[in-house]
């Protein structure tokens, strides 16, 4: 791992100290908005585009919560059950008579921070899976939503910060967090470049 320098949690400043998802989003603010700027490529309306994004999630996700349970996430997220989402997943997969695709090539260290960092940006992906819950509401044929809603109405994200707060004030562990979570902003990044290549 590189030495931290004045880009690192070393050396940020008092306020970002006391917040740790604060620091976490500016730390992987670029890989967040090449995802985003490739997502929004896609017309959630349209069918095909919409299954496209769904089995670009499994390839990711299914797998990510199959590593984070193989490593005992619960004992780090209690309510883990409530959030686990490949269920909903593959639920609204097969309501478009379609099957997860192969999971994608993955390494992360057996770490809290490696855990933290991941479900950093699943638990983070929930506030926009509202946003694309009502693109895809203005289908003309009715879509399945389970995985977008999954729960919305719950308050996961919110609770999830909470759960950030209580981490140490550790600039190691912020920087390696960090570097979980671009890892999985990448492999989402690769999986839709590829989808979306297929589909030309």
């Amino acid at each position: 791992m590189h030495s931290p320098d004045k880009n690192t949690a070393v050396g940020l400043s008092t306020k970002h100290r006391t917040n740790c998802r604060a620091w976490l989003r500016g730390a992987t603010q670029a890989e967040h908005a090449r995802l985003d700027r490739l997502v929004s490529r896609w017309n959630f309306a349209e069918k095909l585009d919409y299954s496209n994004f769904l089995l670009m999630q499994s390839a990711v996700l299914i797998p990510l919560e199959s590593w984070l349970e193989s490593r005992d996430v619960e004992a780090d997220l209690p309510d883990w059950r409530l959030r686990a989402r490949s269920t909903a997943l593959l639920k609204d997969l097969a309501t478009l008579n379609l099957s997860a695709l192969p999971p994608v090539a993955m390494s992360f260290d057996v770490s809290l921070s490696a855990k933290m960092g991941i479900l950093y940006v699943l638990e983070g992906s929930r506030l926009g899976g509202r946003v694309l819950a009502r693109a895809v509401e203005g289908s003309l044929e009715p879509l399945p939503v389970s995985f977008l809603l999954h729960g919305s109405e719950t308050g996961l994200w919110q609770s999830f910060r909470q759960r950030l707060g209580q981490l140490p004030h550790d600039p190691r562990l912020w920087e390696e967090m960090a570097q979980a979570a671009r890892k999985v902003f990448e492999l989402y990044e690769h999986q839709t470049r590829a989808m979306m290549k297929e589909a030309l």
